[in-house]
């Protein structure tokens, strides 16, 4: 069987009149979706295996992201970040056609160790960036601490309207604990497996799935009674299974961090678990249920949103009114100025 080293994919309206592009070396999330859906931006994702080494991978993606912005000639590209290498080529099309560019700027980029050395090259494009966009006002603080004078929004995810209407379930009469998970480093991976072995113990139909590509999971954990792992599952199929939950989980041991996750299990109205860090508790006040990242403080947790959650469900839709119209007053300051 063949498998495909490189991949350009395309995700767009039907509307062919485009002045902005949005490039994402990666595959896009649901932030990248739907801000492209409401800016009726190109959005274009650029994925290279992992086989090829780094920096190989990034200067053929230079060269296909020069490639697109000349054939679609855009006013406008948002980039998503990282890579701050993604900015190479978008720089260089501006400085040729006039085009501005917007950064989107992830946790990770201002968080993340990895990226950390590359903090004069930042400051260098975040300068001369007509909007660089932060995910929150923690990580938006860092930035112009650091950089000083840029022109910076704080721009939370915007709540995403879930896909399609299928629910999944484990057993209609089972407690449905969903956990979001990429397996990153960052994530209290065995904390929730504990947790959930605890859960196990009290033989009261517990049941915790964990979402994302489960292949770097030992098969120890595979094998335990009431965790499953949903492994790759279409986008559709991944909201059917978060659809089904009783209680959604999303942590991170990042502290500027809000993840796409916990956006979207308020969409849906479910009860979430999440990290007790100020920058999320601004936002969402006590319409969600907070946790610590060790296995007793994610056991009481989940536990409270299970018993609770009827009242977090109205906690949530009321607050999801808030968070909106104070998201749509930011997002008309960002779609004016284009």
């Amino acid at each position: 069987m063949k498998t495909n080293l490189f991949s350009n994919s395309l995700y767009s309206p039907r509307n062919t009149s485009f002045h902005i592009v949005y490039i994402v070396w990666a595959y896009p999330k649901t932030r990248a979706k739907e801000l492209s859906k409401r800016l009726n931006a190109k959005l274009y994702n650029m994925t290279i295996s992992q086989r090829v080494f780094v920096l190989i991978r990034y200067v053929i993606l230079f060269f296909k992201t020069l490639k697109i912005l000349f054939a679609d000639r855009p006013k406008y590209i948002i980039v998503q970040l990282p890579p701050i290498f993604a900015l190479f080529g978008i720089y260089l099309y501006c400085l040729f056609s006039g085009a501005r560019y917007i950064v989107d700027v992830h946790s990770g980029e201002i968080l993340d160790n990895k990226w950390k050395p590359y903090r004069i090259i930042r400051k260098y494009f975040f300068k001369r960036a007509y909007w660089i966009l932060f995910h929150n006002d923690h990580n938006h603080a860092i930035a112009k601490k650091l950089y000083g004078n840029i022109r910076g929004i704080t721009l939370n995810d915007p709540i995403p309207l879930p896909s399609g209407d299928l629910k999944i379930r484990n057993c209609e009469k089972c407690k449905n604990v969903v956990i979001i998970s990429t397996y990153d480093i960052n994530e209290p991976f065995l904390e929730c497996v504990k947790a959930g072995q605890l859960l196990s113990k009290e033989n009261d139909g517990w049941v915790l799935t964990f979402t994302g590509d489960s292949s770097v999971v030992p098969q120890k954990y595979k094998n335990l009674n009431n965790i499953e792992f949903t492994g790759f599952v279409t986008y559709n199929e991944y909201w059917a299974i978060l659809r089904g939950a009783d209680v959604i989980v999303s942590l991170n041991k990042r502290r500027g961090v809000i993840t796409c996750g916990l956006w979207e299990g308020v969409s849906l109205n479910k009860p979430v678990v999440t990290n007790d860090y100020p920058v999320i508790k601004s936002i969402f006040g006590d319409s969600l249920i907070y946790s610590k990242n060790d296995y007793k403080d994610i056991l009481r947790a989940i536990k409270v949103a299970y018993q609770e959650r009827k009242k977090y469900r109205r906690k949530i839709m009321s607050r999801k009114n808030i968070i909106e119209l104070e998201w749509g007053e930011k997002f008309l300051t960002i779609k004016n100025s284009l």
